[in-house]
């Protein structure tokens, strides 16, 4: 006769099961200011969280003797699942972690050759790239100057709003043949924009008191009025 083995099952009240962890990831301490925000640690923490709380459930169901195939199927399901999200929190720790270090040893060599060479300005107060007035100081100025030479007075002189006949074409060659190197999206944006509730370079670029307008159905008189002025006024500066 085949021989009977007798199992023990040792059963657990809900407050005995040991959680499960979240993740063995350690990690470091960092002073508030420096911290920067990590949107998908954030992520995967609450969907490790929801996995977490779902394996609890189902132990406690299967530790009452109440489980099924499904509830035994489930629970591999999320034991795999949380194995993945675990896997996944910490290479982004650890990514981070690196980053961090790396942007250490970069800051400490940049501010030792400032050290060396106090005229070169390598070290940034915010992160991005190099705006163009870093490298091109007089662009701003540039920009408005010729805009300025170049327009007239409202012809009923109710505003102190000055009008050109200049498109933006015509205004990037103008700063090509001074010898600014930018593109026309870069050129636009650094005038005023249309719209005043528009978002575009709303934080990191410097605009010129110049605004951009659509056609106006002046006489051919005006415009060659225009340009004679301007060209009177060019003379002058010279002069």
């Amino acid at each position: 006769m085949p021989s009977q083995v007798s199992h023990q099952v040792q059963l657990l009240l809900p407050s005995q099961i040991p959680p499960d962890p979240i993740t063995d990831v350690t990690t470091e301490i960092i002073p508030k200011e420096n911290q920067r925000n990590t949107p998908k640690q954030v992520e995967i923490k609450g969907q490790l969280q929801h996995c977490l709380t779902e394996l609890d459930r189902l132990r406690k169901i299967r530790q009452f003797g109440l489980s099924t195939d499904e509830t035994f199927a489930k629970i591999e399901k999320y034991e795999t699942e949380k194995s993945k999200l675990n896997k996944s929190l910490k290479r982004l720790v650890n990514n981070a972690v690196h980053s961090r270090e790396s942007r250490k040893k970069k800051k400490a060599k940049l501010e030792k050759v400032m050290q060396l060479i106090p005229s070169s300005n390598l070290v940034k107060e915010k992160p991005g790239p190099w705006p163009l007035e870093s490298t091109q100081p007089d662009l701003l100025r540039t920009i408005a100057d010729i805009v300025i030479s170049q327009s007239a007075a409202d012809d009923k002189r109710r505003c102190s709003t000055l009008y050109t006949c200049q498109t933006l074409a015509d205004l990037h060659v103008a700063l090509q043949d001074k010898g600014f190197s930018l593109s026309l999206s870069a050129l636009y944006l650094r005038l005023m924009p249309r719209r005043w509730n528009s978002i575009e370079a709303k934080r990191h670029i410097t605009t010129v008191p110049v605004k951009l307008m659509k056609a106006m159905g002046a006489p051919t008189y005006a415009r060659s009025l225009i340009l004679y002025c301007a060209g009177k006024v060019s003379n002058f500066a010279h002069m």
